[in-house]
C-alpha cells in the first residue's frame, strides 16, 4: 500500500491518516524547538567562553605583571597553572566560533 506522502507501507502497519499527520506534526515541532535550544546554547557558550577567557586573563595580568604578590612562588605557580587553562579556554572559544560541531 501507497501512503498518502507517497511512501510504500505495509498493509499489517497501517495506521489512521490524522495519526500520521499528528505524529509529522510534532516531530517537526520538536525539531524546530531542539534546533532553538541548541542555537541558544550555541551562543550562550561561545559568549561565556569569551567572558571567562577575559576574566583569567585579566587575573593573569595581576598576579604576574602588576606583581601584587611580588615574586613569590605561589604567585609563579598558580600564574602557570591559570596561563594553561586560559590557553585551553582560548582553544575552545576558538573552535566554538570556528567549527559548529565541536559543541
Amino acid at each position: 500500500m501507497i501512503d498518502v506522502t507517497g511512501d510504500w507501507v505495509p498493509a499489517s502497519t497501517r495506521e489512521p491518516l490524522a495519526l500520521t499527520v499528528i505524529k509529522r506534526r510534532y516531530n517537526q515541532c520538536m525539531r524546530f524547538a531542539r534546533s532553538h535550544f541548541f542555537s541558544v546554547w550555541r551562543w550562550t557558550l561561545r559568549l561565556a567562553l569569551v567572558g571567562l577567557m577575559m576574566l583569567s586573563g585579566t587575573a593573569l595580568y595581576w598576579l604576574w605583571f602588576d606583581n601584587v604578590y611580588g615574586s613569590d612562588w605561589t604567585a609563579i605557580v598558580g600564574g602557570a597553572f591559570l596561563s594553561v587553562v586560559t590557553g585551553l579556554v582560548a582553544l575552545w572559544s576558538l573552535a566554538t566560533w570556528c567549527f559548529d560541531d565541536l559543541l
